[in-house]
């Protein structure tokens, strides 16, 4: 089995949604690039996703649509994930890209 890939440093910058809407934006900023992001939480899952607009395929995108899907514990100590790459236009097939746990320390 192979070592993961190297993770860029990463700064997450999470708004609150307006009223009457359900989603919030997300701006990601990579080591290289920035990409705006839709994301909000029904149940216990959250979900991300690039916002309409974005173009995933130009030449700062990375050539595939992408999204995250969470699911947070009872006690809201972890959230198991995966973030996703959509194949087609639109992403009609999903695959993994990664996953990804996040643990409240």
């Amino acid at each position: 089995m192979g070592q993961p890939a190297e993770v860029p440093d990463t700064i997450s910058i999470i708004g609150g949604a307006p009223a009457r809407r359900a989603t919030a934006d997300a701006l990601l900023r990579l080591s290289r690039v920035e990409r705006l992001f839709l994301t909000k939480v029904e149940g216990s899952t959250w979900t991300i996703w690039r916002a309409p607009g974005e173009d995933w395929n130009g030449p700062d995108g990375p050539g595939f649509n992408q999204r995250f899907i969470g699911e947070i514990s009872a006690d809201g100590g972890t959230i198991e994930g995966r973030w996703e790459r959509g194949m087609g236009t639109p992403a009609t097939h999903w695959e993994l890209d990664f996953p990804i746990d996040y643990v409240r320390t």
